[in-house]
């Protein structure tokens, strides 16, 4: 991956490079309710053999499952990465999966706010998927092209024997664009479900109009004009150093 913005933030203690990394902080609780980053590769089994060599662990080889070659790793961090192999994306960064409760609210939801298809929807029983069994749990998949390929999934998981999950105080935010951030705040408004937490402002330290809610999950969106954050966005890469987990050394980021 590459750094495309850096931002500090003194006053709130933490640095901002699409994720943060909060001042004095080494481990943060994950919860159970975030699923996973899904990130698109081109060769799965030359990715894996490179994760292992730089000493982390990950699988000794793919997994395949309805047609998609994938394997899942977890960083140090404690957060789930599924990495699935593709030919040809035009966005490495092709899905994030987050569990709910109530899989039809949340799918209307989102496609209510008219930028959003509904692109799959599948069901799933993890004994044994070959049997006719009672499925365990049902996947929604939505997104702003019909083609997953060129546009990031949002997966949502329900599974039928839960409905509450702990969300711990790892998971910040899902940051989305939007061409008008005022009508998307007037969409979320005459949504059912919704819970405004910031009206649609521009953010001090960067001049970007932006829009927070919680979804029906209690899911944190900050919704961000496009123009705005494209004129963010910096050509000039930097290098931040920090201490590598796994081999106690220097490595650049």
């Amino acid at each position: 991956m590459s750094i495309l913005r850096k931002r500090d933030f003194p006053d709130e203690k933490y640095t901002n490079v699409f994720v943060g990394y909060d001042y004095g902080v080494t481990k943060f609780d994950n919860g159970d309710a975030f699923g996973h980053f899904g990130i698109a590769v081109p060769n799965l089994q030359k990715t894996l053999d490179s994760i292992k060599k730089l000493g982390y662990a990950a699988p000794s080889s793919p997994s395949e499952e309805h047609c998609d070659v994938f394997a899942i790793v977890v960083d140090p961090n404690g957060y789930k990465f599924k990495l699935i192999q593709r030919d040809s994306s035009r966005e490495p960064f092709c899905q994030v999966s987050l569990h709910v409760g109530d899989i039809n609210h949340s799918i209307l939801y989102y496609q209510d706010l008219k930028c959003w298809c509904l692109i799959g929807v599948g069901i799933w029983n993890e004994a044994n998927c070959q049997k006719r069994l009672p499925s365990t749990k049902t996947f929604a998949y939505l997104s702003y092209d019909m083609d997953k390929r060129r546009s990031t999934v949002l997966e949502f998981e329900y599974n039928y024997d839960k409905t509450n999950y702990s969300k711990g105080n790892g998971y910040a935010q899902l940051a989305i664009g939007t061409e008008d951030i005022y009508k998307t705040y007037e969409a979320c408004e005459i949504i059912d479900g919704g819970q405004t937490v910031t009206i649609p402002t521009t953010s001090p330290n960067t001049n970007t109009k932006i829009y927070a809610v919680i979804d029906p999950d209690g899911w944190r969106t900050v919704w961000v004009d496009n123009s705005d954050f494209t004129k963010e966005l910096e050509p000039v890469s930097f290098a931040h150093e920090f201490k590598c987990t796994t081999q106690n050394k220097k490595q650049q980021l």
